[in-house]
């Protein structure tokens, strides 16, 4: 799933008008649609963690319905009315060539939202219960769908990139949900039925005490987006650095699909006996993998070759691309750790600390655009990107503070 935006943005960079689509697609509306839909995103630790009998299974899926359908509206009424403008004109401030690609691109992503939320639940139960080779499999079927849209798109020329790279998102989560929907059913009838019951059971209050500071948690994080948007629309050769941003974001984010996985394995597999070693050596040997990986392509021509020859930027943008990559190589080694910190946490049912540590993020990414702001006068790729790495170093830091308890409880 990782590689989809890095396929993406390959081919809207070779579309009509390249800068103007990455930038209305990857920095506005990918953007506000990830701040609008990340409540959901937790819903998949949540069915990890608590989908252990039927009853807790239905109490979550209420909740996944009710969340589901509220998103929707609250997206429905961003993309197709003036809030859009005072969001994107004005809090954001993005140029005015990439305004109305970026609504258009909103407006066609209305289906994505509920889809998310379905797809993450019952991914939870399939891992819950041990069939982590079909969400593997439901996210090849998505990516088959996306480069069947994708190749279509490009030879057709009929949308615009920013337009096509949302209709891709569309159609790939849906398809997936759909793969998703017809396993989980066996799993839900021959295991989740049969579970004994949890006692006591899980009502919907403890749900939800555990849940909102799950979904408060990515909330923040997508703030990211926006806020990075905004700090690069204000900044020098605006519409190059928010072109480029989705771009080196996608290729980082594809290097750090190991640890991205971690998180649902670890929530999985924390409380099993003498998994804590394990999981710690594993994490480890990831987190060297990772980081040696990044290193060697940022020090070389490789990372050249990635953002003009296949992500398809113009020599200058691959230049700058080149040289903001070295500042996320820390994520090679971050990633891991905050998905043990996290899962630790998660394990112990406290989850007040994720909510505080993605605060940590939030407040020192803030802090370090303003002053970078004013008293640096450099491209904003390279404001944005510093400052990514050193608020995620500092989230990390809070999570294993705040996590320590909880981690000796394992031992």
């Amino acid at each position: 799933m990782s590689a989809e935006p890095a396929a993406l943005a390959a081919v809207v960079a070779r579309m009509a008008n390249p800068q103007i689509n990455l930038a209305a697609y990857g920095s506005v509306a990918f953007a506000i649609q990830g701040l609008i839909q990340a409540p959901l995103i937790s819903l998949l630790s949540l069915s990890t963690a608590l989908s252990r009998d039927w009853e807790s299974y239905q109490v979550g899926r209420r909740l996944m319905n009710w969340m589901g359908i509220g998103i929707t509206v609250l997206f429905g009424l961003v993309a197709f009315t003036p809030a859009f403008d005072i969001i994107v004109k004005y809090l954001i401030g993005a140029p005015p060539e990439i305004i109305e690609p970026a609504r258009i691109s909103l407006m066609v992503g209305l289906p994505w939202a509920y889809a998310v939320g379905y797809r993450r639940f019952n991914q939870g139960v399939l891992i819950r219960f041990n069939r982590s080779r079909d969400v593997t499999m439901g996210t090849f079927m998505r990516f088959i769908a996306d480069a069947l849209v994708l190749v279509a798109g490009y030879m057709t020329a009929a949308l615009p990139g920013a337009v096509l790279a949302t209709l891709m998102m569309v159609i790939g989560v849906n398809t997936d949900a759909f793969y998703v929907h017809f396993r989980a059913k066996a799993v839900l009838r021959e295991e989740v039925q049969n579970m004994p019951a949890v006692s006591p059971s899980i009502p919907m209050k403890t749900m939800l005490l555990v849940y909102f500071p799950l979904a408060l948690t990515p909330v923040i994080n997508q703030l990211v987006r926006p806020i990075g948007s905004a700090a690069l629309s204000r900044l020098p050769d605006p519409i190059t650095a928010l072109a480029i941003w989705p771009v080196i974001n996608a290729f980082a984010g594809l290097l750090v699909t190991p640890a991205t996985a971690l998180n649902e394995t670890i929530n999985a597999l924390i409380d099993q006996p003498g998994a804590r070693a394990t999981l710690i050596r594993f994490i480890a040997l990831i987190g060297g993998v990772e980081t040696a990986a990044m290193i060697f392509i940022a020090a070389s021509p490789l990372s050249r070759v990635w953002f003009q020859q296949v992500s398809g930027l113009d020599s200058e943008a691959a230049r700058i691309a080149t040289l903001a990559f070295w500042m996320l190589v820390p994520a090679g080694i971050l990633a891991p750790l905050g998905a043990w910190y996290s899962g630790a946490i998660l394990n112990s049912r406290k989850t007040r600390a994720i909510t505080e540590g993605m605060m940590v993020y939030l407040l020192t990414f803030g802090i370090l655009l303003g002053l970078g702001s004013t008293f640096l006068q450099v491209n904003g790729i390279y404001l944005v990107t510093g400052s990514t790495a050193l608020s995620s170093a500092a989230q990390i830091t809070w999570l294993g503070i705040r996590s320590r308890r909880a981690r000796q409880s394992l031992v």
